[in-house]
């Protein structure tokens, strides 16, 4: 459908133009791109219900840096596709999906200097579908006017080579992201890691000092409050994490901080909030995995965000074991890249 209906775009401003030949072969360079993006689009999921998270790059500037903010909405100013918590944070809107993409575009050199706390609303992360990108797709090919001038059509294929790079992207930081939704507390958290390279470092074993070689790796840690607010009356707070990190072939190390919160805060989340931290790790092999806990109570709404301040009673004074629950973070991967 979409090669007959471009041909024919294409065939109408051919009529009035002596430029046939020059359109013809313009007109073969769009359909290739359109099956470029369609094949990076299966390659991003297989099912086209199955949820995709576009997300901006990691930046390692960012490292122990945290923001808080609300859950995407669509332009319409709702965060719900559907009644499902699962899906709030979800985008079906082509123009929603077309707006990250120009700001990704926009703003990648910006975004190495901004602050953390004043990322452009275009380039907050969210969750798709197949088949809305694809829609997505379909609907921005055929949008093209009519007589089709030869700047249109390059303007198109400027615009689908750029939306290509952002897609191969987002399939290399999908290979090192993990989803993990708990249906009971309506909490999900999204890791994501990159690797920054490799170097040594010194050891002390046995009175000896050696160098080691290491990996070194920086994730991205994003945890939804994905209650409804006109319906959930409680908030949750962050107190802290536990995290198993193994490296292929070695043996796990074990990090327990279930009172010391995350890079220095405790966050309180209200129904619809998101925390977003930046952290690192390293290992002495090129590949491994992170998973872990979050240390997580439910509050009232009223409660504020607190900042970690070395009171290790805190936790065992303020919160009785039944406001007291782990939310899982599912295992991501560690690569390590030349």
């Amino acid at each position: 459908y979409f090669q007959a209906t471009y041909y024919f775009q294409c065939t109408m401003a051919a009529s009035t133009s002596s430029t046939t030949s020059a359109l013809a072969k313009l007109n073969k360079t769009t359909i290739r791109l359109y099956r470029l993006l369609i094949r990076e689009c299966n390659v991003l999921g297989t099912s086209t219900e199955e949820p995709i998270f576009l997300q901006r790059p990691l930046n390692p500037k960012y490292w122990g840096v945290a923001r808080q903010h609300s859950i995407r909405r669509n332009s319409s100013g709702s965060t719900d596709s559907c009644d499902d918590p699962r899906k709030r944070g979800y985008v079906e809107e082509p123009t929603e999906i077309l707006n990250f993409l120009d700001g990704y575009l926009e703003n990648e050199s910006a975004a190495v200097s901004d602050e953390m706390s004043s990322i452009s609303p275009s380039l907050e992360s969210f969750f798709v579908t197949v088949n809305t990108l694809k829609q997505t797709i379909r609907s921005t090919f055929r949008a093209t006017p009519i007589p089709v001038t030869k700047p249109d059509i390059l303007k198109l294929h400027r615009r689908a080579i750029d939306s290509i790079r952002l897609l191969k992207n987002q399939i290399s930081l999908q290979r090192t992201t993990s989803v993990c939704y708990d249906p009971k507390h309506r909490i999900r958290v999204t890791a994501t890691s990159i690797s920054l390279g490799r170097g040594e470092v010194s050891a002390t074993k046995n009175h000896t000092t050696t160098k080691v070689k290491k990996y070194f790796f920086t994730y991205r840690i994003r945890i939804e409050n994905c209650n409804d607010a006109n319906q959930e009356k409680n908030a949750v707070q962050l107190l802290g994490r536990s995290w198993f990190i193994t490296p292929d072939g070695g043996e796990t190390t074990f990090v327990h901080s279930p009172t010391t919160g995350a890079v220095g805060h405790m966050p309180v989340l209200q129904p619809g909030q998101v925390f977003e931290y930046m952290s690192g790790t390293d290992l002495e092999a090129t590949t491994g995995s992170m998973s872990g806990l979050f240390h997580m109570a439910v509050v009232p709404t009223e409660t504020k965000s607190k900042l970690v301040d070395g009171d290790h009673n805190f936790v065992r004074e303020n919160f009785s074991d039944d406001k007291l629950f782990q939310i899982e973070v599912a295992p991501f991967a560690l690569i390590a890249t030349s």
